[in-house]
Formats: C-alpha cells, sequence, structure tokens
C-alpha cells in the first residue's frame, strides 16, 4: 500500500513536468521503453537497485542507457533520481502509475480482457463500444489470454471488474452448493 503511493507520487511529479513541457506521451513512452528494458535484463535492474554497487556507476550506467534509448534530459534525470532515493526497484509501478494519469488526463479508460482464446477483434471492438457508452470514456483495450478461466470473459475497467468467465460461473455454483 505504501510502495503504491510512493508511486503515484513520483509518477505525479514526472507527469507534471512532462505536461509542463507538452511532453505527456514522450516521456511516458521513454520511462515505459527503460522500464522494458530493465524487464528484458533481469541482471540490469539488480545492479541498479543494488546498494552495495557504487552509485556513481550505477549512475554511469543510466547515462549509457539514456544514450541508447535517446531518453529526454529530464526522463534520465528522474531515473537517477529514483537510484539516489533508493525507488529504482519501483520503476514497474511508477511506469504503470504514470500510464494511468496519462490516460486519465486524455479522457481515457484502460480495460483489460481476459479470455481461454484469442478473441477477435470484431469482439474486442463489441466489448469497446459496450464499456465506452457505460463510462462515457474512450477505453484502451489490453487482452490477455488465460485458459484457465475455461471459457468466457473477464473485463477489468478501472476498479471494476465484469466477470462472466466459466470458471467464475464454478466457483459461484460450487458457493452456493457449500452453503457460501
Amino acid at each position: 500500500m505504501i510502495e503504491s503511493s510512493i508511486a503515484r507520487r513520483y509518477s505525479r511529479a514526472l507527469v507534471e513536468l512532462a505536461r509542463e513541457e507538452d511532453k505527456l506521451e514522450a516521456y511516458g513512452g521513454q520511462l515505459k521503453d527503460f522500464y522494458a528494458l530493465c524487464a528484458e535484463v533481469p541482471p540490469l535492474l539488480d545492479t541498479l537497485t543494488n546498494r552495495f554497487f557504487d552509485i556513481t556507476a550505477r549512475l554511469k550506467i543510466v547515462d549509457r542507457l539514456a544514450e541508447k534509448l535517446n531518453l529526454a534530459l529530464p526522463v534520465k534525470n528522474f531515473v537517477k533520481l529514483l537510484i539516489k532515493k533508493g525507488r529504482i526497484g519501483l520503476l514497474a509501478e511508477i511506469s504503470a502509475e504514470y500510464q494511468r494519469a496519462l490516460h486519465e488526463l486524455q479522457n481515457r479508460a484502460v480495460a483489460t480482457v481476459v479470455s481461454a482464446k484469442e478473441l477477435s477483434d470484431s469482439v474486442v471492438s463489441e466489448i469497446r463500444t459496450i464499456l465506452a457508452k457505460k463510462t462515457g470514456l474512450e477505453v484502451v483495450m489490453e487482452k490477455e489470454v488465460k485458459p484457465s478461466v475455461l471459457g468466457g470473459v473477464c473485463v477489468r475497467i478501472g476498479g471494476v471488474v465484469y466477470d462472466g468467465t466459466v470458471r467464475a460461473e464454478l466457483n459461484r455454483l460450487t458457493e452456493k452448493m457449500m452453503g457460501g
């Protein structure tokens, strides 16, 4: 809980800076790219988070990566600040919070649709249309395939979950049968 509020605070700071410079999309994309690189190369994030490594060396790594990723100076400095403050381990959460804030500023909502098999574009489009009408927002769709849901779909948008999966229905039936 505390980590999520810290991630939100740091992401808000970068969002405000990006808004002032009219670079909301650019900075968000660059932060996402930096995190994606760290996720692809786990020893990199381990090195950046390890306080036993010299901080100057860790900051030099960021300088080199920033050059290769063509990061804007404010994004590079933001990542360095995260290292100096011991918050680089929250990079995934900070990047996600930044994207949420960006979508909110753009009057968008992100919906995740989970299904047992890949859904056709027409089905995803229909779900998007329904959610847009329901929320009054532009809806950005993310798809996940999880065979464990067995069938049907589960849609998460904001803090709301619409679970129409076979697995959820089986769980509900089991609870009724068990008296719960």
